[in-house]
This record gives structure tokens, C-alpha cells and sequence, in this order.
């Protein structure tokens, strides 16, 4: 319920968005294998929907035919696996940059029951970092930041 009421504030936004036109199972489970982790069922939910996307200010990484480079899940996780530094952990899927370096993730590690919790990556912390818990899962950390934007 979640994600359906964060889907039609999405589209029902007037001002700056750019929403993919979704992703195929086939997309998603290419994206899951190359990261070696699953996703969320409500972050799926996301991709088989828009694949990618902004609204406003922000912009969600994700998957697909039509993904922009700089939005691309797999590449711009390869990057902060190996380019970026400190190296985010290979249990951390980020899901949308800050502006500032930093990135909300997906801690699938904790997976439980389909979901997972969205925390916040601190660029400028170390590698040992114990990333700070956002939102206990994808579609209710995607709803307060519509929300907080004002969507």
C-alpha cells in the first residue's frame, strides 16, 4: 500500500520529473546477480514501475532499458564498490546520492521478510562506518521523502 500511494504522488507531480517506463524481471534479476544480493520487494516494486527516476531535486538509481549512465544501479554501485572512497560494503546497495558524496543504501544484508532498511552511507566517515538506519524499508523511506519535499 505503501509504494501505490508513493507511485501516484509520483506521477501525479506537476513540476521537474524524469520517471523510467519500468523494468523487466529479466532486468532485475540480471541487476540482483551482478551485485550479488536481492532486493526488496518493495524497491522491485519500484523498478518493475519506473525502472529509474526523479522528482524534484532527487533521483533514485535504478535499472533498465531506458536508465540513464549516471542513474544506472549496477554501474554506480560497481563505482562505489571500488572507485569511491571508503569503498561503500558489498551489503550496501546505494539507491540515490545526496549531492554531497553520500548515498542512501539498501542494507540487504538485513533482509527479513521481503524488505530491508534504508540507511545513510557517510562519505566522509571510514570504512568501518556503522551506516545510520533511515527507514525500515524501501516504500516507507521513498513516501516520507516525497512527503518532506513537499509531493
Amino acid at each position: 500500500m505503501l509504494f501505490e500511494e508513493a507511485s501516484l504522488r509520483m506521477r501525479r507531480y506537476r513540476g521537474d520529473k524524469e520517471l523510467g517506463g519500468g523494468a523487466t524481471q529479466a532486468d532485475m534479476t540480471e541487476a540482483e546477480a551482478a551485485l550479488g544480493t536481492t532486493f526488496p520487494e518493495s524497491y522491485k516494486a519500484f523498478l518493475r514501475e519506473f525502472g529509474w527516476g526523479g522528482v524534484g531535486s532527487w533521483e533514485l538509481f535504478g535499472v533498465g532499458r531506458s536508465v540513464p549512465e549516471y542513474l544506472n544501479l549496477v554501474r554506480m554501485t560497481g563505482m562505489e564498490r571500488t572507485v569511491a572512497h571508503p569503498h561503500i560494503p558489498r551489503a550496501l546497495i546505494p539507491i540515490m546520492n545526496d549531492g554531497f558524496g553520500n548515498h542512501y543504501c539498501l542494507a540487504t544484508a538485513s533482509l527479513n521478510k521481503g524488505e530491508c532498511p534504508v540507511v545513510f552511507w557517510d562519505h566522509e566517515k571510514d570504512a568501518k562506518q556503522e551506516p545510520k538506519v533511515v527507514s525500515p524499508q524501501f516504500d516507507l523511506w521513498l513516501l516520507d521523502l516525497l512527503r518532506e519535499s513537499g509531493i
